[in-house]
């Protein structure tokens, strides 16, 4: 009889989404197992073009280096300048000539390009490039492994959700890495480049300046999942936009308090940059909370 009772209450245990805590375990242990083999993938198919992705990171680094000097205290030497720049008692037409290609390609160079100043750094630069690219390339399959983890312990009109939400997901993440690439990055890049550097010559590091861009641009990345992760507790009754809105001053104290956090640098300028979208994408969340969260009940 006991053993009966046992059958009947087993399928009710599993459309509840129960689990024994063992189970649970085995679960966590295949998708993570599935997550670092899809990001190994990514990894063995980004890493062969590392270099050519560090190339396009640092383009706002170059792009800043190649800004014209408005400092009124400091006459630009030209590369046509070749008294000035090679004093001597007198050079021949070919002397001077190959001097002006000197100065010319010297110019070209001068601070456009990353140093490196230990000996694995560029070795593990590439590998960071090729983690993080190789994980944008299969984050629809992390995303996936993530929610049928979750799944066992939702309600069945719960986990009908899932490809709403990987795809969702991976669209937000996206643009919010798209928005720091193209936007954020080089706009903070160029004022850091030309914040009080008139008299110093700016070159970062390969290391230092590969973390700056990936982390924010990660930052970013989850920053613009807020929206999405707003809509999906409001569609499961978890809050409210009356409560969001009402808690806007203590949302906006958050956001401050993540963006420090989240940045790489601890400036004030940067905590900025990454605080107003959060801000923005909160009242996104409250706006998209009334259209797609849960209707309240009508009264009878």
């Amino acid at each position: 009889m006991a053993l009966a009772m046992a059958d009947k209450e087993k399928p009710e245990d599993q459309e509840e989404g129960k689990m024994p805590f063992l189970a649970h375990l085995g679960e966590l242990r295949h998708r993570i197992i599935v997550s670092l083999i899809a990001l190994g993938i990514g990894f063995v198919l980004t890493f062969n073009f590392s270099e050519e992705i560090i190339a396009w990171l640092a383009r706002p680094f170059q792009a800043a280096q190649r800004e014209p000097d408005t400092n009124p205290g400091r006459r630009p030497v030209l590369p046509g300048d070749v008294d000035a720049l090679f004093p001597g008692p007198g050079y021949t037409d070919q002397q001077r000539a190959f001097l002006r290609g000197l100065a010319t390609q010297l110019q070209e160079s001068r601070g456009q390009k990353l140093q490196v100043i230990e000996v694995t750094e560029a070795f593990w630069a590439n590998l960071k490039v090729a983690l993080v690219a190789g994980a944008f390339l299969v984050l629809p399959v992390l995303l996936y492994e993530i929610w049928a983890f979750v799944a066992p312990g939702l309600l069945p009109r719960e986990r009908k959700f899932a490809l709403p939400f990987v795809v969702l997901s991976t669209v937000c993440f996206a643009i919010g890495a798209a928005f720091a690439l193209t936007i954020i990055i080089p706009f903070a890049v160029k004022f850091m480049a030309g914040y009080k550097t008139g008299n110093l010559l700016v070159q970062w590091t390969l290391n230092r300046y590969v973390d700056f861009v990936l982390k924010f641009t990660i930052a970013f990345g989850l920053v613009f999942e807020l929206p999405l992760g707003i809509t999906l507790a409001s569609r499961l009754g978890l809050v409210t936009p009356q409560f969001l809105a009402k808690n806007r001053k203590y949302a906006i104290l958050l956001a401050f308090v993540a963006a420090a956090i989240l940045t790489p640098t601890p400036d004030a300028f940067n905590q900025m940059l990454m605080a107003g979208p959060l801000i923005l994408l909160y009242e996104a969340g409250i706006v998209a909370a009334r259209l797609f969260g849960r209707q309240p009940p009508k009264p009878a």
